[in-house]
């Protein structure tokens, strides 16, 4: 009969779940219930045999005690749930005396287990009820005595047991008191348990009393409280019972608490007992293991005939001992050393077996591994030996005999090693191996001592060991014996030292390979020097138009020449490791802007539109590697323009993350080329390699560009990746960290000014990407952008007006007259006076039939310049024409601003000419020789205020005639100026001229911008000032701070140069300044570790004149002062100069490159063509 159930749960879903269970056990659900008052109405209502209840019920009534009234008031069985089995609440649960407990979540066994062990009870119960009443109709007849005693221990009723029991018939027993009887327990002490039992209701006592005869016996006895204030008692005689328990319990605490297991099997072999220990040693627990075959534990690793052994011998009465190998519950194996023996009865018949079984497995083990190590050692290759405190040897292996020449290593028993190897080691080698020894027995447990050991073994070799060598120490921790195990590391050695010769011949070869960079470097530049001097000169005459085409191919063919042999160098370095970043703050937009100008006119002449947008969260300012970040942009730009024939290029810059100490920012380049097929995508970034052999014969290119960029990426801290179709395009995609500035502006909002708060702008004829930025711009000036929606017009049909300020239109668009644009411009506009900013290439003519200012800006919206020309616009007469720039007198050559008398030394005749020809454009006349001995003859005879040096000559290189003009003019006061000109481009090179005694360095080949600034540098220090007696720079008052950045220094150095030269010229300056002082910071920062005052002086002395030539006076200042305590050897401040310096450095050239984009801006403006001028 399948017990039926009633659910107590407040949680809908956990009861459905167990009636569901309940459902799938087979059971009956009767009913659920959510509270215990509800489940106590249902229990006087419905037929059930089991409540399964929660603890926690929502109601006023717990389950605790709902299962109390339950039990009390209908006697139902309830089993507790609960899923916080806190201490206090099984407490309260245990006195609600519930049928099971079940810990939540529960699964379907142990509801099934907790749900049949309830039953049972519940059955065992109602067993127990029909026996009492058959114990009342044979109680009479008991065995067992029973009494009827009122509260003062009078004896009312006595059944024929009890008068067996105590000798005495039944009239005297009724004539009597308990006290009569009981032995040693005093009236008081009786009366005092009657209370006990009548509080408790019933009592389980021993008692001791005293038969007629005088026995004495000892009565358990059970009593029961009746509701007529009687006590039933019932009692047995359990003296000898007590006794034969006393000797059983001592041999259970023996059996129970003994360390070896013990199985006690039926003639059968079925388990009837187990002890903890065996429990605890096998796994399976009592009830497990009672009912089945001790060969559950047999591990398959005994023969039939070994068990067959073992049973014959206990069926015959003998005791079997025996080692036996057995398997645990979790399938782990383990020794034991067993005694089986059999028992038999009173008939002498065998009734059970006894096993006795030690656990032997950490001896076995122990034994195992003594072999294993035994067998190990006689088998190393390894010599081991271990030698007693007088070094003398205890025991060694065959490879200690081996290598002492002897046939067994018995033989080396009792012996030292100066009596080993006495006949094949010197006294020097001996004696340090036993000094080794006598240091070992210094050692504490756990130490050892490795030694790199050469010995000279039986077979007259010399061979190289690593020994290591320790203390021995017994148990007690007393030292016993020192050991040694030494490994045979003479091939090891070879080998080493073929590493270290391949090592030097890499190295040997890796100078080769610089050595031919650098050889490739000077060829290939060498005659690159007359094709980029030339077409340089060339480019600045005026030629008919089919020359002007021809000289711009001829410059174009050599500075793509030039970018081939700067890729190889770049991959040189970075394939060695010694591309590093040049850190220093810069402006990503600026960056963009100058990339997209270097772009344009190759994306103009294929008539592909070149777009680009900037999120307005970019930072105003990060530190990072630009001229990195414009090298990988420029790449990806121009492989786009080269693989794309129609449509157009789009550039997106967006801020992917940014963090208190580094921005993420992202750069995506989109193309409609020719895209790139999956194949080709898997080596697009491989050095040498191109996405398809036919584009290197159809584009040119060397295939390293992709290889460079990549790896310039992985160096900012980015990735690139490319998604491309076929025939449809590409997208390129990378990401690069740049590190935070203490400039949390962006790089719109930093431009935001009052003159253009609240105005509004009205943007017409734009799409797409350059719409979205041009609103997003204008927002973050606090402007109001006005983007009308224009349609094609109809007849008659009106133009609503719109109110703005200045308007931003492209020339294309409006001059389309079947644009919206234009159809809605001479609608609306003809007659404003609005200004207008147009948008268009330079050869776009914007229209001229409006009457207001206007400005024409490039193709490309920069940032910087819209916000210039909007201010210029927004500020002027509203009633006048915004002026053209007046358009820059050509400025003087440099030989009347800074005469010179200079000598050149170049052996190639070609390149002497270049030099002719470039120092003729500046004005100058040149001496010229061919080698360097040549050279310091010509400075001996004639005094020349410059030497213009080429590196690599025969008779006598630069570098050996730099070196001997220093040591015959050793007053640089009275020595030329010194600049070296050389095609290599290595690291290394520039600071090698220096060392020298050179003054400047420039690489071939160079156009007269190059040595137009290098000119300056060296010589100008002020107007008209003469270069063979230079003047000293005006000393500033004392009371005044150094300037940041000295304009006037930097007009001086400019003077005479076309704006645009002069832009390009400090440019230079700026670059090559923070390259200066990206080489020379790891030296400044290691002498300040190690506080070497003459190399911190020779190496901040650079530093110094490289500030100063460029105007940083603050920072130049900042040297000088350190410079002269060094050479006094008094600086003291190491700890905090470089990072002083570091400052100091970043806060100029924020300072020079924020001049140099306002001088690039007010230059494009000056450029831009009016509307109506």
């Amino acid at each position: 009969m399948k017990p039926r159930i009633l659910i107590v749960e407040d949680e809908p879903l956990i009861a459905r779940t167990i009636a569901q269970v309940i459902d799938q056990l087979g059971y009956e659900h009767v009913a659920t219930s959510a509270y215990g008052e509800e489940a106590v109405r249902l229990a006087s209502e419905l037929k059930f045999d089991l409540a399964l209840v929660d603890i926690r019920l929502a109601g006023e009534m717990d389950g605790i005690g709902t299962a109390t009234i339950l039990q009390k008031r209908f006697a139902l069985a309830s089993v507790l749930m609960t899923a916080s089995p806190e201490q206090e609440i099984i407490e309260r649960a245990i006195h609600a005396r519930p049928y099971g407990y079940l810990l939540k979540p529960f699964t379907p066994q142990e509801l099934h287990l907790v749900v049949a062990m309830a039953q049972q009870r519940l059955q065992t119960e109602s067993t127990l009820r029909q026996r009492e009443e058959q114990h009342e109709t044979v109680l009479r007849t008991s065995m067992d005595s029973f009494w009827i005693v009122d509260l003062e221990g009078h004896i009312l009723d006595v059944n024929d047991a009890a008068c067996r029991m105590t000798g005495y018939d039944r009239a005297e027993l009724l004539k009597m008191r308990i006290i009569d009887l009981e032995h040693g327990r005093t009236l008081e002490q009786i009366t005092e348990g009657i209370k006990v039992v009548l509080s408790r209701g019933s009592a389980q006592i021993d008692r001791l009393i005293r038969r007629k005869d005088g026995q004495l016996r000892l009565i358990e006895m059970s009593i029961t409280c009746s509701p007529r204030q009687r006590l039933f008692c019932f009692g047995r005689d359990i003296t000898e019972r007590r006794k034969v328990e006393t000797r059983l319990q001592l041999l259970k605490r023996a059996v129970e608490q003994s360390p070896a297991s013990i199985v006690i099997t039926d003639p059968k072999g079925a388990i009837e007992y187990v002890n903890p220990f065996f429990e605890k040693h096998t796994g399976y627990t009592a009830q497990e293991a009672i009912g089945l075959n001790p060969r559950v534990l047999n591990s398959g690793e005994h023969t039939k005939e070994f068990f067959q052994t073992l049973w014959e011998s206990i069926s015959a009465g003998n005791e079997w001992r025996g080692e036996i190998r057995n398997r645990r519950k979790d399938g782990s194996l383990y020794w034991e050393q067993a005694s089986i023996s059999p028992m038999r009865d009173e008939n002498g018949q065998i009734v059970n077996y006894v096993a006795v079984k030690e656990d032997i497995s950490e001896r076995k083990a122990t034994e195992h591994a003594m072999a294993w190590q035994a067998a190990l050692v006689e088998n190393s290759a390894d010599i081991c030996c271990v030698k007693d405190l007088n070094l003398r040897v205890i025991t060694a292996n065959q490879a200690m005999a081996r290598a002492a020449g002897v046939d067994s290593p018995d033989r080396l028993i009792g012996k030292t090693d100066a009596e080993i190897f006495k006949r094949t080691a010197n006294t020097e080698e001996v004696k340090a191996f036993m000094d080794d020894e006598r240091a070992v027995q210094r050692l504490y447990p756990g130490q050892c001592l490795v030694r790199q050991e050469r010995m000279h073994a039986a077979d007259n070799a010399d061979h190289y060991q690593l020994t290591r060598k320790f203390p021995v120490f017994d148990r007690r921790g007393k030292l016993i014996a020192t050991a040694n195990i030494s490994t045979d590391i003479t091939e090891s050695k070879r080998a080493e030292q073929d590493l270290i010769r391949a090592k030097d011949e890499a190295e040997t070869a890796n100078r080769a390979k610089s050595a031919f960079l650098a050889t490739m470097s000077h060829e290939l530049r060498t005659p690159l020097n007359v094709i980029n001097g030339m077409s340089a000169l060339l480019a600045q005459e005026n030629w008919p138009p089919e020359h002007k085409h021809a000289i711009n191919l001829i410059s174009e063919g050599g500075n793509n020449l030039l970018r081939i042999i700067e890729e190889i160098l770049d991959y040189s370095g970075l394939q060695a490791g010694k591309a590093q970043l040049d850190e220093s703050p810069f402006s990503v937009v600026n960056v963009v802007s100058s990339v997209l100008r270097l772009c344009e006119g190759s994306a103009q002449s294929k008539g592909l539109d070149l777009t680009y947008s900037l999120d307005p969260k970019l930072p105003a300012e990060t530190l990072g590697d630009s001229r990195r970040l414009q090298q990988i942009l420029i790449n990806l730009l121009n492989n786009a323009v080269k693989f794309t024939e129609r449509g157009r290029i789009h550039l997106r810059v967006a801020v992917k993350a940014s963090t208190s100490s580094t921005h993420t920012i992202e750069f995506a380049i989109l193309d409609s080329g020719i895209g790139i097929s999956p194949e080709g995508i898997e080596k697009l970034f491989l050095p040498f390699s191109q996405a398809d052999g036919s584009i290197t014969r159809r584009f040119g290119g060397t295939g390293l560009g992709l290889a460079i960029t990549k790896s310039f990426v992985k160096l900012m801290g980015g990735e690139i990746r490319v998604r491309s179709r076929h025939n449809l395009g590409s997208i390129f995609q990378f990401h690069v960290k740049l590190k935070t500035t203490n400039n949390p502006a962006t790089a719109f909002s930093s431009l935001a000014s009052p003159a253009l708060q609240k105005k509004r702008v009205l943007i017409a004829g734009f799409s797409g990407a350059p719409q979205r930025m041009l609103s997003a711009l204008l927002r973050d000036w606090d402007m109001q952008p006005i983007v009308p929606k224009l349609r094609l017009s109809s007849a008659g049909q009106t133009y609503p007006t719109i109110d703005y300020d200045i308007a931003i239109l492209p020339v294309k668009e409006a001059l389309d007259t079947t644009h919206p644009l234009s159809t809605w411009l001479d609608k609306t506009s003809r007659d404003k006076q609005h200004p207008i900013i147009w948008q268009g290439h330079k050869g776009e003519i914007p229209p001229a039939r409006y009457n207001g200012p206007s400005v024409r800006i490039g193709t490309f919206i920069e940032p910087v310049e819209l916000n210039q020309v909007l201010i210029e616009l927004l500020t002027a007469n509203p009633t006048h024409r915004v002026p053209r720039a007046a358009k820059a007198e050509k400025p003087r050559p440099l030989a009347e601003v800074l005469p010179l008398s200079i000598l050149a030394a170049e052996d190639n005749a070609t390149n002497r000419e270049v030099i002719k020809l470039v120092l003729r454009h500046l004005g100058y006349t040149v001496d010229l020789v061919e080698n360097g001995a040549e050279a310091v003859n010509a400075v001996l005879n004639k005094k020349y205020d410059l030497l213009l040096l080429d590196m690599q000559m025969p008779v006598m290189d630069g570098l050996t005639a730099a070196s001997e003009i220093c040591r015959l003019i050793p007053d640089p006061a009275q020595r030329l100026k010194i600049v070296a000109l050389t095609a290599n481009a290595l690291p290394g090179d520039r600071e090698q001229c220096l060392a020298a005694g050179m003054d400047s360095y420039l690489t071939k080949p160079f156009v007269p911008a190059d040595l137009t600034t290098c000119l300056r540098h060296l010589f100008q220090s002020g107007e008209n000032n003469s270069p063979s007696k230079p003047q000293p720079p005006k000393p500033q008052p004392s009371s005044h701070e150094p300037l940041w950045l000295d304009t006037v220094h930097l007009e001086n150095i400019t003077a005479g140069l076309a704006p645009e030269q002069s832009l390009d010229t400090l440019r230079q300056l700026h670059t090559s300044v923070c390259n200066d002082y990206a080489d020379t910071m790891p030296q400044v920062v290691e002498c300040c570790a190690q506080k070497d005052q003459p190399r911190f002086a020779q190496t901040i002395h650079g530093l110094k004149g490289c500030f100063m030539m460029i105007g940083w006076n603050h920072v130049g200042q900042l040297c000088a002062d350190a410079l002269g305590l060094a050479r006094k050897g008094e600086f003291k401040e190491w700890s905090k100069f470089a990072d002083k310096l570091g400052s100091a450095f970043a806060h100029s050239s924020e300072s020079m490159a924020k001049l140099l984009d306002a001088r690039g801006a007010q230059i494009q403006s000056s450029q831009s063509p009016k509307a109506n001028a």
